[in-house]
Parts: structure tokens; sequence; C-alpha cells
């Protein structure tokens, strides 16, 4: 029973902690613009009060001072004007990153830039609150950034900071429990970020000496053991590692230069493994095998050194980098990738299904973890898909219509990919025909024996930029007659020939009869 109640205490206080933070998180970065707008309209009609006093004061005047009333007045209004100006002209912080670095400065930290370093990430770490996972890992990461700082860190002081900022961004809603629940939240930051600070600079010293001081046996023994170990350790994973030796011994030699240039380049790296977190979603690799890999390759350090710091480093960075992975992985494995993997149409028909219009192109064109971005359209024509790519084609190129808005997933797919055509002609020709046919819409309706035909022809005429488009001279290197034939192409290719190209192209002739006339004559 003690042990149930406090659980449930523990759920419900944590839940009603996590939800204050949340909601004046939001508050804090969407609404404060509102906010200022207020006291802004409110300096306005102290201004015009104070402007109709002075009227009914020179109202009053004898007529003898009129002169000097209306110079002072003028005066007063130039005065006014410019301190109008001066404030019009000042930046009213409206976002909490503003805010925090306007009330650092007048609270005397204007010089510490480590705070700067923690407000870059800071959001992350807001966002993720009920994750103590994802909170971990970023904290992690910060200490890695707050390592390469060359000065003194006080991070106390930037809770008080932050919550300063936070009682003017959240002014009504600001009380007792706020102030708990933020506070509860830094100390939580703090306390990870103080169990890690002053260790990676040792550690980084330490895994560069030992990684600089193995031989070429020493390297090829690295090599070796560590897909040796991790094979004991999980014998399903030889599936997945069917490379050549050459193959496999270079990932292991990349394996070790990303846990030192962890240390060296924190933020560059966190970058570089959501990347190959995302291409690795492609693969379909399980998750399950990075702690295997990872308890494998921390076996096999330890067998080559004495030195604790080195291995402590080592199976640190490397665990950093697995959970980096891991959530990559789980965040970017979407229905629609999985169904890729399979290579059925039926599979992505069933995948795509369950989105809405609205965003069903944004599901097959576009999936973000962090800063970095994959497309399941080209993954799947990378990998041979070609099935899964000619079905997702077809399901952006559909028009669809609800009571209030008509969907076409046209300029979606070419504003992701604006050389989509050029892609297809390079790795899918195939595909060419199913996409060329979704710029073209029939009316099912026919009107004294005929039907109207609607091409979507503007993004193979011009790009994003407005200027001219190259994927005629994409398809004239394709070489493929019938594409060359396609209605489609026929169309625009006509239209740049009559609209454009041909006026210059006769000037041009015209210019060349000019000039042989000429030098015929001449003779």
């Amino acid at each position: 029973n003690y042990v149930g109640g406090a659980y449930i205490y523990i759920r419900r206080e944590y839940a009603v902690r996590i939800k204050i933070i949340n909601s004046s998180w939001r508050t804090a970065n969407n609404k404060a613009a509102d906010f200022m707008d207020v006291g802004e309209v409110a300096e306005g009609e102290g201004v015009e009060g104070e402007g109709g006093a002075e009227g009914e004061g020179d109202a009053t005047t004898v007529k003898a001072e009129e002169t000097n009333a209306t110079a002072n007045s003028k005066e007063e209004a130039r005065a006014s004007g410019e301190a109008s100006n001066k404030n019009s002209n000042m930046k009213v912080p409206t976002t909490f990153n503003e805010m925090f670095m306007f009330n650092g400065a007048v609270m005397g930290f204007g010089s510490s830039l480590w705070m700067n370093l923690i407000l870059d990430q800071f959001d992350n770490m807001v966002m993720n609150v009920a994750n103590s996972y994802r909170l971990q890992e970023e904290c992690d990461v910060l200490s890695l950034v707050l390592a390469k700082y060359r000065g003194t860190i006080n991070l106390s002081e930037f809770k008080a900071v932050m919550l300063a900022s936070l009682r003017s961004l959240v002014p009504k809603a600001w009380d007792g429990d706020h102030e708990v629940a933020w506070g509860w939240l830094w100390e939580n930051v703090e306390r990870m970020l103080k169990n890690l600070m002053g260790k990676p600079q040792v550690q980084e010293k330490a895994l560069e000496r030992l990684i600089m001081s193995l031989t070429e046996d020493s390297v090829n023994y690295l090599r070796r053991e560590v897909y040796k170990r991790f094979f004991a350790l999980a014998p399903a994973g030889q599936d997945y590692f069917k490379q050549s030796t050459t193959r496999l011994y270079w990932i292991a030699d990349k394996i070790v230069e990303m846990t030192i240039e962890m240390y060296r380049e924190p933020k560059k790296m966190v970058e570089d493994i959501s990347a190959l977190g995302l291409r690795h979603v492609g693969y379909a690799i399980p998750t399950e095998f990075f702690a295997p890999f990872v308890s494998g390759a921390v076996e096999v350090v330890r067998t080559m050194t004495t030195d604790e710091q080195a291995e402590d480093g080592f199976r640190w960075s490397l665990t950093l980098i697995s959970k980096i992975l891991v959530r990559t992985i789980l965040e970017g494995s979407t229905i629609v990738m999985k169904a890729i993997n399979t290579n059925q149409e039926k599979a992505l028909k069933k995948a795509i299904s369950v989105s809405p219009r609205g965003k069903r192109a944004r599901e097959l064109l576009n999936i973000s973890v962090g800063t970095q971005s994959i497309s399941p359209l080209y993954w799947s024509i990378e990998s041979g898909s070609l099935n899964c790519a000619r079905a997702m084609i077809r399901d952006l190129l559909t028009i669809r219509a609800d009571r209030d808005n008509y969907y076409y997933g046209c300029d979606e797919l070419f504003a992701r990919h604006p050389d989509a055509i050029h892609r297809l002609c390079a790795d899918a020709p195939a595909l060419l025909p199913t996409l060329l046919d979704g710029l073209i819409w029939r009316s099912r309706l026919t009107v004294n024996a005929q039907r109207r035909v609607n091409y979507y022809v503007k993004h193979v005429i011009q790009d994003e930029n407005g200027k001219f488009n190259q994927a005629l001279e994409w398809l004239v290197d394709g070489q493929d007659p019938k594409i060359i034939c396609h209605p489609v192409v026929v169309l625009f290719s006509d239209m740049i020939w009559g609209r454009l190209a041909s006026r210059y192209f006769f000037l041009g002739r015209c210019y060349f009869l000019l000039t042989l006339i000429i030098f015929i004559t001449s003779q």
C-alpha cells in the first residue's frame, strides 16, 4: 500500500508539473507578442491624454501669449515625437530567447557567453521534460558543448535569468506552482550537468592518447574482435553485416573515429549521427542490435588498454552515439518507411490510408528528426523499391476533396523535390510515364462530344525561383522517344517554342541572313 501510494502521488505531482511547464512554455514562445502589444496600446493612450490636457491649457491662455504657447507646443511635440521614434525603434522582446538575453544583460550576466550555449538546447530540454532518457541525452550533449567553454560556469545564474524571463512572458498565469515546476526542471538539469562537469576534458585526452598509440596490428585486432564479440552476443546480427571485409573494417574505423569526434565537435556530430540514423531507418535495422554492438566494442577496448579513463571515455561516447541513433530510428520509423522496405504497393496504400488528405503529401515526402530530414519517395527510388515509388507518385498526384478544399500534391512534390524529373530520368526512367500522367486531369463529363482536360505544367516550365526549368533538357538527355511524345511534354515544349523560343530563334536567323547578305554583296 505504501509503495502504491507513493507511485500514485509521484505520478500525480509530476504530471501536474509537466503540464504546467508545457503550457507556460507555449505561452512564453507564442503569445508573448500579444502581451507586449497590450502594453504598447496603454502607453499610446497615455500620450494622447497628455496632449489633450495641454490643448485645454493652451485654450485658456490670453491672446498675447499665443505665440509663445505655440512655440512651446511645437517644441513639446518635437520632443515627444523624438521620444516616440526612439521607443518605436526599440526592439521589444517577444520570445523567451530574446527576453532571456535582455534580462541577462540587465542583471549583469551579459558577459556570460556560456548561457547562450545552454539557451540553444533549452527548447529541446523543455519539450522533452516528460522523457527522462531524452532529457539525459540532451544534457550529455550539452555537457560536451560546455566542456569547450573556457571560463567560469555558474549554473544557478541561468536559473535566475530563466525565472525572471518566464515571469515577464507569463504574467497572468504565473504563480507558486509555476515557480516550483520550473525550479524542479532546472534542478534536474543542473544535477545531470554537474555530474558530468570536468569529465569530458579528461576522457577526451585519455581516448586520444589511446587512439594515437594504436599500431597497425592493434587496429586489425580491434577490427576483427569487434564483429566477433558482436556476433557472439547477437548471432542474428550477421544477417545485417553481409558486406565485404574491407567495408566492415571501414565501419569499425569510422566508429572509433566518431567516438573521439563526439568530444571535439559535439554539435556537428549530433547532426551527422541523426542523418545516419535516418538512413538506418531505410535499411530496416532493428534497434535491439545496438546494445550488444556497444558492449562488444567496449569489451575489445578493455582488453587493449589499462587506462580506465580511456575505457570510460570510449564507452560513454559510444553509448551516447547509440542513444542518438536509436532515438532517430524510432522517431523516423513511420509506417510509410516500413512499407517501403517491403516494396509492396498494397502495403504502402494501407500505410498511407490512415493519413488525412491534407497530410498525405507530407507523410510521403518528408520525415524529419531534429534538423535532419529524409524523403521516403527518394529513398524508395534509391533502394530500388520502385513498386512503392510508383504507388507514392500516383497517391501524390491524385486529386481529392472535402467540403471546403481540394488536395493535389503536385505543388508539394515539386517544392520538396525541384529536380524530381532529373532524378527519375537518371535512376528510375520507368516512373516517368506515371509522373507525367499524374499532371493531367480529364473530366468524366462530355459536352458536345468533348471532355475538358487540365494540364498542370507550371513546375516543368519554371522552377521555384521563377527561372526557366531544365525539365525539357533532362528529358531530351534521356533519349526516350516515348517520353518525348507524351502529351504533357508535347504541350509544354510547344508552349515554350511558340511563346518564347521561336521569337529569339527567328531573330537569330534573321541576323545571320543579314550578315550573310552583307558578306555576299561586299565581295
